[in-house]
């Protein structure tokens, strides 16, 4: 009876439905982040000359939802 007992079956990378070496490298998304996060303060220290906190604040929260929205609606697109 220990036998009968049904493994997952682990796919190895690129054998899913995408074409081997389509995948994104875990260290891609590091630098991405980093860039961002030095480049993100940068911006704002800049805003600061013509926009007030509140609305620096507004802008950061109203970019990061457009490129949330745009990236899962991608994502999502793709899946289909």
């Amino acid at each position: 009876m220990a036998n009968d007992i049904a493994l997952p079956r682990i796919s190895k990378r690129g054998d899913d439905d995408r074409p081997a070496g389509t995948t994104v490298p875990p260290h891609a998304y590091f630098v991405v982040s980093a860039v961002f996060h030095y480049l993100g303060p940068s911006f704002v220290v800049l805003l600061f000359a013509r926009v007030q906190v509140l609305g620096v604040a507004w802008l950061r929260i109203a970019s990061a939802a457009l490129i949330l929205g745009l990236w899962t609606a991608r994502a999502s697109v793709r899946r289909a």
